[in-house]
């Protein structure tokens, strides 16, 4: 009786493990793109490689150059979701110091400019070495972010603010 019981408990998970998948795709939607705009305070970044920062020993300038949303924005399964890509101007200071690291947020802002949602990123990378003169040089790069947030957060008065992540000292130096 027991290995009849196993048989019958054997054939039925291999009759409904092995279903089909019968339920049906998510309907997936698409929506207009939030509004992007950048951190008026926090667009620009400067960086040393020295512990103490400073104006003399700066080895990097950088800024958000742009951003655009690289795919179309869609909601599916109330996931609204897109890729985010955001271009960087990095201008070195220090030619001993090849890469750098730029550290930026991307945060949901609603209508009353609260915010709903802060992402941190960073974005790194190695500058451009001129052919000739061997010096670093004026280097773009690019980086991709994908977003995926609660489909409820975003509607038409939706902005996505992005800028650099700066400490008191970095702020100081650069107004």
């Amino acid at each position: 009786m027991k290995k009849i019981n196993a048989i019958i408990l054997i054939f039925l998970y291999f009759v409904y493990g092995c279903a089909p998948y019968s339920s049906k795709e998510a309907e997936i939607t698409n929506v207009s793109c939030p509004k992007i705009l950048f951190a008026a305070e926090h667009k620009n970044y400067i960086d040393s490689s020295q512990e103490k920062l400073s104006l003399d020993n700066l080895s990097l300038q950088a800024e958000i150059n742009n951003a655009i949303f690289s795919e179309e924005c869609k909601i599916q399964n109330n996931i609204f979701s897109t890729n985010l890509s955001l271009l960087f101007v990095i201008n070195p200071i220090d030619q001993s110091k090849q890469e750098f690291v730029l550290p930026f947020y991307i945060a949901m802002i609603d209508k009353n400019k609260k915010a709903n949602s802060i992402e941190y990123y960073s974005a790194s990378g190695i500058s451009k070495k001129d052919l000739d003169s061997k010096d670093l040089i004026e280097t773009e790069i690019t980086k991709t972010i994908p977003i995926k947030v609660d489909a409820e957060l975003i509607n038409e008065d939706t902005t996505f603010l992005i800028g650099f992540i700066l400490d008191k000292k970095r702020i100081e130096l650069l107004n």
